[in-house]
C-alpha cells in the first residue's frame, strides 16, 4: 500500500487530471440520474450545480489528504536494513521530536529487531543528557538501553572514542555483533555527527534522518561511504 502511495505521490498531477476528468463526471452523471428518477427532470438541473460543488470539493479534499499530508522523501531501497544494535546521538529538544526517538521506533519495528541501544548525550546545563534519560525510561523495557554520556557536545575526539568503544567492547559484551549496529548522527552538534561519522567511516553502517519538517515523513537515509582508492 505505501508503495502505491508513493507512485500516486510522484505523479500527482496526472492523478489530479484523472480524477478530474473522469471519475468526477461519472460521479456526476449518476447523481443526476438518481436526481430525475427521484424528483424529476426539471427539479434535477437545479440541484445538479449543488451536486458538482459538493462532488468536487469532497473529492479534491480526499486527494489531497491522501497524497499531499506526509510525503516520504527516501525511496524503500534507499532506507537502511533494520539492525540489532543502535548508537544514537542525542540533541537537547523535546524527546518527542528526537532523532534518536525516531530511529529507535524505527529499528524496534523491523526484523530481527532491536536488541541494545546507546545513547550519547552530553553532561552539563545546556547539555542533552535530560533528553536521553527522558528516552531511557521511555524506551528500557524494549531494548537493553545504556546512557553513554561525554564531558563536551563539541569536542569531536571524545565522541569519535565514544563510538569507537561501543563498536569495539560494548557491542560484544551485549551480545550483539559490530556489524549488526548502526549509527546514527543526525542529532547533536555538528562536532558530535563529524565524531561519530569519523569513527564509522568504511567500516561501520550509519543514517541520517532527512524530512524533519511539517507534512513530511522524516524517513531514515542509509548512508554508505567509500573512502577514495589511491592511485
Amino acid at each position: 500500500m505505501s508503495a502505491l502511495l508513493d507512485l500516486l505521490r510522484r505523479h500527482y498531477g496526472l492523478v489530479l487530471v484523472f480524477i478530474s476528468g473522469l471519475l468526477v463526471q461519472l460521479m456526476i452523471n449518476l447523481a443526476s440520474s438518481w436526481l430525475e428518477m427521484t424528483i424529476g427532470q426539471t427539479p434535477s438541473r437545479l440541484v445538479q450545480l449543488l451536486v458538482f460543488g459538493v462532488i468536487v470539493a469532497v473529492v479534491l479534499w480526499a486527494l489531497s489528504l491522501a497524497l499531499q499530508s506526509k510525503v516520504p522523501l527516501v525511496p524503500l531501497n534507499e532506507r537502511p536494513p533494520h539492525m540489532a544494535g543502535l548508537v544514537a546521538l542525542v540533541g537537547t529538544g523535546d524527546p518527542k521530536d528526537e532523532p534518536a526517538r525516531l530511529a529507535l521506533d524505527y529499528h524496534l519495528e523491523g526484523e530481527p529487531g532491536l536488541q541494545a541501544c546507546w545513547l550519547i548525550a552530553s553532561k552539563g546545563a545546556t547539555g542533552s543528557l535530560p533528553t536521553a534519560l527522558a528516552l531511557y525510561e521511555q524506551y528500557k523495557d524494549r531494548c537493553k538501553l545504556e546512557i553513554c554520556s561525554i564531558s563536551d557536545a563539541f569536542d569531536l575526539q571524545e565522541v569519535y572514542e565514544m563510538v569507537r568503544q561501543i563498536y569495539e567492547k560494548k557491542a560484544p559484551e551485549a551480545g550483539v555483533q559490530s556489524s549488526q549496529v548502526i549509527t546514527d548522527f543526525t542529532g547533536g552538534t555538528a562536532p558530535m555527527t563529524a565524531g561519530a561519522a569519523l569513527a564509522c567511516g568504511d567500516e561501520y553502517p550509519m543514517q541520517y534522518y532527512t524530512g524533519r519538517q511539517p507534512g513530511i515523513v522524516s524517513t531514515p537515509l542509509w548512508v554508505q561511504f567509500r573512502p577514495r582508492q589511491g592511485s
